[in-house]
């Protein structure tokens, strides 16, 4: 799989998603899959980092971006969700992530047992340290259990 997913620290409390350029939409939904598998199995809050420096696989991304954030929303310890890169920041392919962001938020309505504080949990930020940064902040402003 030309996909990296693995936990980012030993604490198992980031995942970190790397694209590939060969990137395929059939391993972003294996990815998708793994995460909410790995965090169900911690008892604490989980962050997802997707880290893309190259863009996303060929095809339209919004139903599949929309079907991966729903299964991810829907695990209740998973807070945060960042996607990270350069890819987000120039030309179409922000366009197409501005979108998602709004198809997100309203996803975030129909999804049932979301709770209020998910509504701005997907970001999109220009690097990895800042991705980080922003995770680390948030944890000092918000519980880091779920229950």
């Amino acid at each position: 799989m030309s996909l990296d997913v693995n936990w980012y620290d030993d604490e198992k409390s980031i995942i970190m998603v790397t694209i590939a350029p060969s990137t395929t939409w059939s391993e972003y939904h294996q990815a998708v899959d793994w995460i909410v598998s790995e965090a169900k199995k911690q008892d604490r809050r989980v962050d997802v980092i997707f880290y893309d420096n190259v863009g996303m696989p060929r095809g339209n991304p919004l139903p599949h971006l929309q079907m991966g954030s729903t299964k991810i929303i829907q695990q209740p310890n998973i807070r945060l969700t960042i996607i990270a890169g350069s890819q987000g920041y120039s030309g179409f392919t922000r366009s197409m992530l501005e979108i998602l962001q709004k198809v997100f938020s309203r996803t975030l309505f129909k999804v049932p047992n979301v709770s209020e504080d998910r509504k701005g949990s997907l970001l999109f930020m220009r690097t990895l340290e800042d991705a980080l940064s922003h995770i680390k902040k948030d944890r000092a402003e918000a519980p880091a259990s779920t229950a």
